[in-house]
């Protein structure tokens, strides 16, 4: 996808511009790019359509990091002379992944749907929900981070941050300086005025040594949103007493910054969801999520709709971080709001190299207020 496009446009061009644009993209597929068509006979508009043939073809091939620059003086058939026409066109390579999500498919009982994080009574199963894979494509943002995200646009945006963290073996440090440096990046991120982070997970792929039950928590593939409005509504109340019923009297959200620990993703990438892409009256479930010692919390799962648009980031690295919605209390009623959760799951990159280093990633949950 198009990174960056540079152009100072004098004059008008010369048509051997138009024959190297052609043979730039031409190998080895052959495209037919609107508008070129009809180049050679309106001098006015050869520039901006140039342009468009560039964009089209360079999206089409999904090059990586290439850059051109035509120059063009020449004088053309008709008399017309050209003066310098420049541009510098930056492409990055995308890599999106052909793969399969796990969707909310049905319950297997008249108890709605249910998930025990713990372990569940005697008999009980430890959910009643069964999940479907389907298949969808998750786009490759790499290179165009600004333009594909966006909190209150999509529900997520992207951002480099360096952590002075890097093993994340100790959750004591975890909770004082890394928690200190989300609260900064989030207030910086989003305006906020106050953050109060309340949960963090380390997800590892799960290692089974010697047929013990595995201690880590492993990427989650069924599509899912981790707050549902009461849910939220009721985490203001449970951390933040005194305080909670002012704070609901304004806008709050419920972040995630989620980003790897040690080393670059190859395997079971995190894919987050556009927002604007989902039904909300038809694809969101709301799920009893029950918790040890009888607490009860709701989340969402989600049915699969065609229209969703999945994206990710490729050869995510230690430092750059996805900042994504659970939860919002916007309804985009009023303001830019668009967006007031993002949909995400891991997901399976075929492509990702066998002798790649598994998956390891923390994700912290914040609760973002706009006031004090």
């Amino acid at each position: 996808m198009v990174n960056e496009v540079l152009m100072a446009v004098e004059g008008v061009v010369g048509t051997r511009l138009v024959r190297q644009i052609f043979q730039f993209y031409s190998r080895p597929l052959n495209w037919t790019v609107e508008g070129v068509p009809g180049l050679l006979g309106d001098h006015q508009s050869w520039g901006r359509h140039c342009i468009h043939a560039h964009l089209i073809m360079a999206e089409a091939r999904g090059l990586t990091r290439e850059s051109t620059n035509i120059n063009d003086s020449r004088r053309s058939r008709n008399g017309y002379k050209s003066k310098t026409f420049t541009m510098t066109i930056e492409t990055t390579s995308r890599r999106d992944v052909p793969t399969t999500l796990q969707y909310y498919a049905s319950t297997t009982d008249s108890e709605g749907p249910y998930i025990y994080t713990g372990v569940p009574p005697e008999g009980v199963p430890g959910t009643n929900i069964t999940s479907e894979p389907y298949a969808v494509v998750v786009r490759d943002v790499r290179g165009s981070e600004d333009a594909f995200g966006g909190l209150d646009k999509k529900g997520f945006q992207y951002a480099h941050h360096v952590s002075q963290e890097k093993l994340f073996a100790e959750d004591s440090t975890i909770k004082g300086a890394y928690y200190q440096e989300i609260e900064e990046l989030l207030k910086a991120q989003t305006g906020a005025k106050r953050v109060f982070i309340f949960d963090h997970t380390i997800r590892r792929t799960p290692k089974h040594e010697g047929g013990g039950k595995s201690t880590y928590n492993a990427p989650i593939t069924s599509v899912h949103i981790d707050q549902t409005t009461e849910a939220a509504i009721q985490r203001v109340r449970d951390h933040m007493g005194d305080d909670a019923e002012h704070l609901l009297k304004g806008r709050f959200r419920i972040i995630n910054v989620w980003r790897p620990i040690e080393n670059t993703v190859a395997h079971t990438p995190l894919a987050v969801a556009d927002f604007t892409s989902f039904d909300v009256s038809k694809d969101l479930l709301p799920v009893r999520f029950i918790l040890p010692h009888g607490k009860i919390g709701s989340i969402y799962y989600v049915r699969h709709n065609a229209a969703h648009r999945w994206y990710y980031l490729a050869d995510q690295t230690v430092d750059e971080v996805v900042i994504f919605k659970c939860f919002d209390s916007a309804d985009g009623t009023e303001g830019d709001v668009a967006a007031r959760v993002a949909p995400h799951a891991a997901f399976k990159d075929a492509s990702s190299p066998a002798d790649a280093p598994e998956r390891q990633s923390i994700e912290v949950r914040a609760l973002v207020f706009d006031t004090e």
